[in-house]
């Protein structure tokens, strides 16, 4: 693998523990340092890497890739995290992270460089971690990997920029957490992932995640429960959604966020009362294009494909969609002073039935 310095991990090796063979690193790295554990054995403690000169180089923790066994960290109570990772440029692969304790986190990398490729995450049942299955600092990956906590984050970039989630999956069960949590973090990219939150909302952007991407990626959220939102943009800027299936009980909810951009994207709304897109707070610009949006269990009272609430600004693109509701296909509020709206070869539905009325396109005001 590359590895300039070994230290060997498992039975019959020098190392009984990950931590004794990451404390023999030298502190001032000649080169790529590699930690493998050579078997498939429990490991109870946390792994903590601090306090290394990377010299330019980097530390790996790894599975023995000719092995093909799993070795899983389960922290003992009153640790951080199963990785406590404060050093830039270290690399964490192939293990599993089982927490059985009430405890912080699963991995904590709070330091940039950081890469995470086949690593698992769990907890067991609903004890174990609560704060993040996983929170990544800047400049790190996320790979391949398995997040699945119940009353914590499943992945949380807090302050991240240049940070990516590829091909990986981040599941939480709790009404007070998200899937996918971004927080102050601009940049990102998601690429392949799948983020569920039975319980609330999926992912949420909360204030500066600006300038992130989700690219091929799944967001689901509470089916039934009212306000449940698969993706919830608040007060941010400048994000991109292309090519993705999101579904909720409202699927996109985007508040006092400027300059959203949805492409190529199958939108459901499952409450009978739900929201495919609903733009609100007085967000500014929106790009919705070569999209599908629906509401599965309607018409309920005020459902709708597209419900574009009051005094939003700017400029508004709707483009070759196809748009179904509930009781509205579209709903259009009075619009802000100077707004545009462009309605451009779109197909919009309002559901058909007996009951209540029911419009493909209403405009109000």
């Amino acid at each position: 693998a590359g590895c300039v310095v070994t230290k060997n991990v498992g039975a019959g090796h020098a190392y009984a523990t990950i931590s004794a063979a990451v404390a023999a690193l030298p502190s001032t790295l000649t080169g790529h340092s590699c930690v493998v554990i050579r078997d498939g054995a429990t490991y109870t403690e946390q792994v903590t890497v601090q306090n290394f000169t990377n010299n330019g180089s980097s530390i790996t923790i790894m599975a023995d890739p000719a092995s093909g066994l799993r070795p899983v960290v389960a922290p003992p109570s009153g640790s951080t995290a199963a990785f406590q990772i404060a050093n830039a440029s270290v690399n964490v692969q192939g293990i599993s992270a089982v927490i059985s304790q009430d405890i912080p986190y699963g991995v904590w990398a709070s330091s940039a460089y950081v890469q995470m490729s086949s690593v698992s995450v769990s907890t067991s049942g609903n004890l174990g971690i609560y704060t993040a299955g996983v929170r990544l600092n800047s400049w790190s990956a996320i790979s391949y990997s398995s997040v699945t906590v119940w009353n914590a984050h499943g992945i949380w970039l807090d302050g991240s920029t240049k940070t990516a989630v590829s091909y990986s999956s981040a599941v939480t069960k709790n009404a007070g957490f998200y899937a996918l949590y971004l927080n102050g973090a601009a940049s990102n990219t998601v690429t392949g992932a799948y983020l569920s939150n039975p319980a609330g909302h999926g992912a949420f952007f909360d204030a500066g995640a600006d300038y992130n991407t989700i690219v091929r990626s799944t967001m689901l959220a509470g089916a039934t429960t009212a306000n449940r939102y698969a993706l919830y943009l608040s007060g941010v800027s400048s994000n991109t959604i292309l090519d993705s299936y999101i579904q909720g009980s409202t699927a996109v909810y985007i508040s006092g966020s400027t300059g959203t951009v949805i492409g190529g994207s199958v939108l459901v709304a499952t409450n009978t009362a739900g929201i495919a897109l609903a733009l609100t707070g007085g967000s500014v610009n929106l790009t919705l294009s070569t999209s599908t949006l629906s509401v599965k269990d309607g018409p309920g009272a005020n459902s709708a494909g597209l419900y574009l609430d009051a005094y939003n600004r700017g400029v508004i693109t709707l483009s070759t969609n196809v748009i179904a509701g509930g009781q509205y296909g579209a709903y259009i509020a009075t619009q802000a002073a100077g707004t545009q709206i462009y309605i451009t070869s779109n197909t919009i539905l309002g559901s058909i039935g007996s009951g209540a009325d029911r419009y493909g396109l209403y405009l109000d005001g």
